[in-house]
């Protein structure tokens, strides 16, 4: 008797959910907010003409920053004679990517649960990369001679570029009920891009100071596969 009843929640159970999914059908809805949130960060607003078709505006923002610093010190002792060493290093930098991007989006195959869609439209984005690196050395040598050596560099590199092209896309959207589901994209790119590198060198040694520094500029074909990104819409 017990297991009889155990079979009948689960049958209601079951047919519930797929009243629930038959309901997706008809969608009901026009418009569609995403947010990506695995492989990069991104917001999107879908617009859908029909049941088959949409157009999808995304904004994705990428803003990240490292850093690094080290101290050592060394002596080596003979008798009279010694000689000491320390030196310091400190490394920090910051990328920032911003990227703008409309695609038509279609709908080859939609069941009561989930869809596949393509898309394809433009795209463009900025990207700059800054790092700074600073590098002190001190030597003390008594040899029975007395000698005080020091040296410091400071490394700067600047790179910031512009790309235009066309972004495909694949993926599948996955309901959970008929506001909230789940969505799996791959992109596929080209583009052409415009870039500029600035990159400059100060080096003291005994009080001696030298500076370097250069400029490139240059442009580019691109094309590439982007990781797999996921994410979750609601439906209004």
């Amino acid at each position: 008797m017990g297991s009889s009843k155990f079979s009948l929640v689960v049958l209601s159970i079951l047919f519930s959910a797929s009243s629930l999914f038959a309901q997706t059908d008809s969608l009901g809805y026009k418009n569609q907010f995403q947010f990506h949130l695995i492989n990069g960060y991104s917001l999107s607003y879908l617009n859908s003409f029909s049941e088959e078709s949409a157009l999808r505006f995304r904004v994705n923002v990428d803003i990240s920053t490292d850093g690094s610093d080290s101290d050592g010190s060394y002596t080596n002792q003979f008798g009279a004679n010694y000689n000491r060493n320390s030196n310091s290093s400190d490394h920090n930098g910051n990328r920032q990517h911003l990227d703008f991007s409309a695609q038509y989006i279609f709908y080859p195959v939609r069941q009561s649960f989930f869809r596949i869609f393509v898309g394809i439209g433009p795209f463009l984005s900025l990207n700059r990369v800054f790092s700074k690196q600073t590098f002190t050395q001190a030597t003390i040598y008594q040899q029975p001679y007395f000698w005080d050596n020091s040296d410091d560099s400071l490394l700067r590199r600047l790179y910031y570029s512009f790309n235009l092209g066309v972004r495909g896309v694949i993926g599948v959207e996955c309901y959970i009920n008929k506001q909230i589901s789940l969505v799996g994209e791959y992109d596929i790119y080209g583009s052409y891009g415009w870039n500029k590198e600035e990159f400059s060198h100060r080096y003291t040694y005994n009080k001696n100071t030298n500076d370097y520094s250069s400029s490139l500029t240059g442009n580019n074909w691109n094309a590439g596969l982007g990781g797999l990104r996921v994410g979750v819409s609601f439906n209004f």
